[in-house]
């Protein structure tokens, strides 16, 4: 198996989550947070989403070798901003959903995804144990990572649905050991990046996802996009 190939199965596996996980004309902007809401908003929320909020506990992270994992990967810890109708919340959300897949990613773990809920009340760890990410338990890549960057100031709104266009960058690191077998991987195959947009609704104090800015439809995937009542 080339390097190239690995690193496209992986990207497509995981961005697409085996098909799983794989979000306007007139539109007003989301209103802003009342002054007590929350310290860190403010009006432009364009650029790479950051996202500060590990759990440490495990001990000192260990990057990954070309003969092991890496080791006490910091976990993604919700925050409660992450609920909250505004831009700070859908931006809170956003880091949180690319903390959680560099997290899996370098450790197969998604538990972190059932924080997120996707179109049809389905919540992202269910749609992972649904998917295909048995590949993973043998491969692991150099220094994987999950980043979106927003490309406007603040979504728009459609009705109920928030449209926020983004660009999604899953970059692998140098190389990815594959069933015991480090393979290096070239510069333009270490990098995937994928222009599109974020849709969400807010719902019974939570926020649903519609759709992602990635190479899979989530509401081909869980259902339509007018069924969002869970």
């Amino acid at each position: 198996m080339t390097s190239s190939s690995i690193s496209r199965r992986a990207t497509l596996g995981v961005l697409g989550a085996g098909s799983a996980l794989a979000f306007a004309g007139c539109a007003s902007r989301v209103q802003p947070l009342s002054a007590d809401a929350s310290a860190s908003y403010r009006a432009d929320y364009s650029g790479e989403v950051t996202f500060n909020s590990y759990d440490t506990s495990a001990g000192e992270y260990v990057r990954a070798t070309r003969t092991q994992r890496a080791k006490n990967v910091p976990k993604p810890v919700k925050t409660a901003m992450m609920t909250e109708k505004s831009s700070a919340g859908l931006y809170s959300l956003f880091g949180f959903l690319g903390a959680a897949f560099t997290y899996g990613i370098m450790t197969n773990d998604f538990s972190p995804f059932k924080e997120i809920t996707f179109v049809g009340g389905i919540n992202g760890a269910e749609a992972f144990e649904e998917s295909s990410v048995k590949e993973l338990e043998n491969m692991w890549f150099e220094d994987p990572k999950m980043t979106f960057t927003l490309k406007d100031p603040t979504p728009t709104q459609n009705g109920d649905v928030y449209t926020w266009a983004a660009t999604t960058t899953f970059s692998t690191g140098n190389f990815v050991v594959y069933e015991g077998t480090a393979v290096d991987i070239p510069s333009e195959a270490n990098k995937d990046v994928h222009d599109g947009e974020f849709k969400a609704r807010y719902n019974n104090g939570r926020w649903l996802l519609i759709d992602i800015p990635t190479n899979t439809d989530l509401s081909s995937s869980f259902g339509s996009a007018g069924n969002l009542s869970a």
